[in-house]
């Protein structure tokens, strides 16, 4: 079995004309709709609906954080920061649809859009439906 590549490794190996192989196959797995959204066709499997592309066997990477990675710069390990949709299509990986933020900036964007209210607030209104303060 192969050695596992470390993160250093594999940026070594994107950052020497890698990223055009697994940019290839990333467009060659999209169909465009009339939103301009470019939809990734390939696998998304345990992701919550993002698609998923294997780097060099071993490392899972989400196919919009990859797009992030080359249009954008964001470090792909990084996990500080967020590869946010505009377009709020979770299959989309068109670069221009796609922006590179903090977690809190992406829900906040998520809230000003009406798509997040806040997980506790969210429960909390549940829970208070179900058992009433009497």
């Amino acid at each position: 079995m192969a050695k596992r590549p470390s993160e250093s490794e594999i940026y070594n190996r994107l950052n020497n004309g890698g990223y055009k192989v697994f940019l290839k196959r990333i467009l060659d797995r999209i169909v465009i709709n009339d939103n301009g959204c470019w939809i990734w066709q390939g696998p998304s499997r345990g992701t919550n609906g993002y698609g998923i592309i294997n780097l060099y066997h071993y490392r899972k990477v989400k196919v919009h954080r990859f797009i992030a990675y080359c249009f954008h710069g964001l470090n792909l390990f990084d996990l500080t920061l967020d590869s946010c949709h505009s377009c709020d299509t979770r299959k989309c990986v068109n670069p221009f649809h796609i922006w590179v933020g903090t977690r809190s900036q992406n829900l906040q964007d998520a809230s000003n859009k009406g798509r997040w209210h806040g997980g506790s607030k969210l429960f909390g209104n549940y829970y208070n439906d179900l058992y009433p303060v009497k």
